[in-house]
């Protein structure tokens, strides 16, 4: 898909200026489905993402890569197309991540006991201090985005 945005390089401009007719219409872009981008997700610059996409928790996308299928949790993806390369952490440790959420609890109140160093260790202590209620969830500033469609 081709999106024409009115103006960016001049054309628009120029097509007036040369009897190439009016300008064409402005339509905004319409997409029928969104792109999900779970937690603890890094995009580098320059990244395409095909709509409808779902990039999971933990992934990391390279700069200039094209994204057209969903990305698993903690995959390291780059490339045009883009593609899984490795995964940051071994699959015992994406599962823990995956099932006590730390990024929902606000870890500052325990950074101090936690050596980031050992990720294994760090997370048997989030564990403990979450089953414990030592942890409180973090309660942030929250924003809806929406997308207009006109």
């Amino acid at each position: 898909m081709v999106q024409y945005v009115p103006n960016v390089h001049g054309w628009a401009t120029w097509l007036s200026q040369n009897d190439y007719g009016s300008e064409p219409s402005n339509n905004r872009f319409n997409s029928n489905s969104f792109v999900e981008i779970g937690n603890d997700v890094w995009i580098g610059q320059g990244v395409f993402i095909k709509s409808g996409v779902k990039i999971a928790d933990g992934a990391i996308v390279a700069a200039h890569s094209v994204v057209i299928n969903d990305i698993p949790p903690y995959a390291i993806v780059a490339g045009v197309p883009a593609s899984i390369k490795k995964f940051r952490f071994d699959d015992s440790v994406i599962e823990m991540m995956s099932k006590i959420k730390w990024w929902e609890y606000n870890i500052q109140a325990v950074a101090s006991k936690l050596d980031f160093a050992n990720v294994q260790e760090s997370l048997s202590v989030l564990e403990v201090e979450i089953e414990e209620g030592r942890l409180q969830k973090y309660q942030g500033p929250q924003f809806k985005l929406v997308r207009e469609n006109k």
